[in-house]
């Protein structure tokens, strides 16, 4: 079964005044096109990016996944949500200024249903959104439809992710657990400065 995936694009970064998370650069291209990439491979058949202002580098991230065949379009607000996001089919969450191996992109896009990828508590796993007394969401996470819209429906304000990640652990969703390992060697990272992208990058 295909799904779609919703990115985050409108936390600003460490670095310039008015730069984000997701225009850092990684692997040769910003983070978000990157993101974006991961998930069309893993499957997803349609990419909506969250956003708060629509940059010339989301601009341009877009015009170069769309000449690659990749379907993608940038969100400014609930009601462009509400019309295209899937109604039959899940939907892959990826964070803000989140590097996540391509692994665990496959992992999550192989069962259907909510799914948290999470990371226990310690300071490797520090920058990541607490969900409970003991492990943060490292990332990633897949949404049923009902979940999506429900969610949709009672929101008050224009931070889906979180909120979507907060339903998901009141749903009680499947964790996918990242070895601690995983988080010292970069191969999952929450980043917030040009300088962390490189180190991910490098490692």
């Amino acid at each position: 079964m295909t799904f779609a995936a919703i990115l985050s694009a409108s936390r600003a970064s460490n670095d310039a005044a008015g730069s984000l998370r997701a225009s850092l650069h990684f692997a040769g291209q910003t983070l978000v096109e990157y993101q974006a990439r991961q998930a069309a491979r893993a499957g997803a058949d349609r990419i909506m990016i969250l956003v708060s202002v629509i940059t010339p580098a989301l601009s341009q991230a877009v015009d170069r996944l769309s000449a690659d065949g990749i379907a993608v379009a940038l969100i400014r607000d609930m009601v462009s949500m509400v019309r295209d996001a899937p109604r039959h089919a899940d939907t892959l969450l990826v964070a803000d200024g989140a590097i996540v191996g391509q692994a665990y992109f496959e992992a999550m896009a192989k069962n259907e249903g909510n799914a948290l990828l999470v990371a226990d508590d310690s300071r490797a796993s520090a920058p990541f959104e607490r969900i409970d007394a003991g492990q943060r969401w490292a990332g990633l996470a897949r949404i049923s439809p009902d979940l999506l819209f429900n969610t949709l429906d009672m929101i008050g304000e224009w931070d889906l992710s979180l909120t979507l990640v907060r339903a998901a652990v009141q749903a009680g969703a499947r964790r996918v657990t990242v070895p601690q390992d995983g988080l010292k060697e970069g191969r999952v990272a929450l980043v917030e400065a040009q300088v962390q992208a490189d180190l991910a990058a490098q490692a």
